[in-house]
């Protein structure tokens, strides 16, 4: 909330600055140390500054009784207290400034409630557009995985002068994984020095890149990695 001077404090409570001292003096309100206090000491001091008010009204509202009137005097225009109606004016524009002073107050409480309120829930979107953008990515990853391993033919047969066939041990490969991982498998063979996976790629003329692949026979057990990114056969 906004900090107000003491003079703007003291006029929004409908007291004298002399009083809002007291007040501070007393712990009712509480100051900053730039000498401004804020709105919300306000709020929290207007009823009790509203109960001060309510007793001075009340003892000015006593009336003085004068035992020394004389009979006559009874019969006269009663007498009127000039105190009394000075007091109910000043009484009801300080009430007034009171009202006003909680009710703006009121209302912007309210405010930054409801902006509060907008923002847990605009907050609460994002997480849930995360969420679903997380689960999503999850789900790509998982089924291109699932692509990588599918066997796969490929229509263009290898050139024969690439690939020797002879003296290959059955694998586990030939048995379960398709067409490209027995031609990784073989060219491996006839490469006992090992490969890359850009070598396996160029020799076998495979335009998709093979990380993947060799990763994925490597966790199946079909290749050993022999150094960094190279990898040969592995033997039964």
């Amino acid at each position: 909330m906004a900090k107000l001077t003491k003079a703007d404090a003291a006029r929004q409570l409908g007291i004298s600055r002399t009083t809002l001292y007291k007040l501070i003096d007393q712990g009712k309100v509480s100051a900053t140390p730039d000498g401004l206090i804020d709105q919300a000491e306000l709020v929290r001091v207007a009823p009790y500054v509203d109960t001060l008010k309510e007793r001075s009204r009340t003892a000015m509202d006593t009336p003085h009784v004068d035992t020394n009137i004389r009979d006559d005097e009874h019969l006269g225009r009663p007498l009127e207290d000039p105190r009394e109606q000075r007091w109910t004016d000043v009484n009801e524009r300080q009430w007034t400034s009171t009202d006003d002073l909680v009710h703006i107050l009121r209302e912007q409480l309210q405010s930054a409630q409801e902006r509060e309120r907008r923002y847990e829930e605009r907050e609460r979107d994002y997480r849930e557009h995360i969420a679903r953008l997380t689960a999503m990515l999850h789900e790509a990853h998982q089924r291109s995985d699932r692509l990588l391993d599918m066997p796969r033919s490929t229509s263009t047969p290898a050139p024969p002068l690439l690939i020797t066939t002879s003296n290959i041990p059955a694998t586990r490969g030939e048995t379960a994984r398709g067409d490209m991982r027995r031609r990784i498998v073989a060219l491996l063979y006839d490469h006992p020095e090992g490969l890359t996976p850009a070598e396996i790629r160029t020799r076998l003329q495979i335009a998709k890149r093979l990380s993947n692949t060799c990763i994925a026979m490597l966790r199946d057990g079909l290749l050993r990695r022999i150094g960094p990114g190279r990898y040969v056969a592995k033997e039964e």
